[in-house]
């Protein structure tokens, strides 16, 4: 028998997942979409996460309460509490929306694109007030 990787390994869009607690277990699953095209969020976080972790490299000085390198902790405790924003999907009504907004745009020659931004600027809107 094969033994399978421990953690993701992508074949063919699919990812074979293992893990250990609370008991070991291996299944399939798509390949992360985020993994290859991630959101604007996760880009920004990521860029944010690489320049403190450059503004951290070299610090020595290692203190056992904390059981990691001091540059870690600087890490840690930059991110903390970092909240950068989530992306999230259109709800059904907000697609039926769009859709109905696309559909009035090419009926009465309007600039589809135009009206788009609209609709989104006021789902937008919409779900800043409503939460």
């Amino acid at each position: 028998m094969v033994e399978p990787a421990t953690g993701p390994s992508r074949a063919n869009g699919f990812v074979i997942v293992c893990r250990e607690k609370p008991r070991r277990i291996c299944y399939i699953r798509d390949y992360p979409k985020t993994a290859v095209n991630p959101t604007e969020n996760q880009i920004i976080a990521r860029i944010i996460f690489g320049e403190v972790g450059r503004l951290a490299k070299g610090i020595r000085n290692w203190q056992e309460k904390y059981h990691m390198p001091p540059a870690a902790i600087l890490v840690k405790k930059a991110m903390e509490g970092l909240s950068i924003g989530r992306s999230r999907r259109l709800r059904k009504w907000e697609i039926k929306l769009l859709q109905m907004a696309v559909m009035y745009a090419e009926k009465k020659g309007l600039p589809r694109q135009e009206v788009v931004e609209k609709v989104l600027d006021y789902i937008l809107e919409t779900s800043k007030v409503h939460g």
